[in-house]
């Protein structure tokens, strides 16, 4: 059988940075829709939750393409917790089984592998809940205790005055990634690029500008 073959067989899971660049593309859509329906952002309005559902349109896109099976949005941690525990004792300090994963990602076996957050908050506060949560399943139901979880994704939208100010919040994303990570023993990737999202600039020569993350944490 051909090498390529092969690797396709093998190949069960997405890749990290596949679901990673999915999920940014999907935020950028988002930001982009808002834009053209009304002019807004999605931090001038409540609207997360477009957030989420474009960035699993564009990650159903890409398991669709390689069948590398679905996702599905607002899942309860029961399903990962009751796996783990059943095999590895209580669950984790700050996790319940009444938590929910904005996004959760499957196999085609019908085992989580990886869970995805999409925040437009942009306090350093609202990103480091969402980064803990993500390592703690990680630490606890990861494949290293015998289960099934891979990696987990943050994915952000981000907006400013100027873009000093912009590239500043990405920075400070980064940090904060890397002191999750360390603290359990974790590796990270940040990816923030605001080169092809819009600026707005207004009549009293103030501009707004936008940016979008994502962060990997994987085991």
């Amino acid at each position: 059988m051909a090498l390529s073959a092969l690797a396709a067989r093998a190949r069960r899971i997405l890749k990290s940075d596949e679901a990673a660049a999915a999920i940014w593309k999907g935020i950028v859509r988002a930001a982009r829709d808002c834009e053209r329906w009304g002019g807004d952002w999605p931090t001038d309005r409540g609207c997360e939750n477009l957030l989420q559902v474009r960035a699993a349109e564009e990650l159903h896109e890409v398991l669709a393409g390689h069948k590398l099976g679905w996702l599905t949005l607002e899942q309860p941690l029961a399903d990962i917790i009751w796996e783990g525990t059943s095999q590895r004792g209580r669950p984790q300090t700050g996790l319940s089984e009444q938590k929910r994963a904005d996004i959760a990602i499957w196999s085609k076996s019908e085992r989580i592998y990886a869970v995805a957050e999409i925040k437009r908050a942009e306090a350093d506060r609202d990103w480091q809940l969402d980064l803990e949560k993500i390592a703690r399943i990680l630490s606890r139901y990861g494949r290293r205790q015998g289960n099934h979880m891979r990696y987990g994704i943050l994915g952000v939208f981000i907006s400013r005055r100027r873009g000093s100010l912009l590239a500043e919040r990405g920075v400070a994303l980064k940090k904060l990634a890397a002191t999750v990570a360390a603290n359990f023993g974790l590796k990270q990737r940040t990816v923030f690029d605001h080169g092809n999202l819009h600026h707005y600039r207004g009549g009293d020569n103030t501009g707004w500008t936008c940016g979008a993350a994502s962060v990997v944490l994987s085991l």
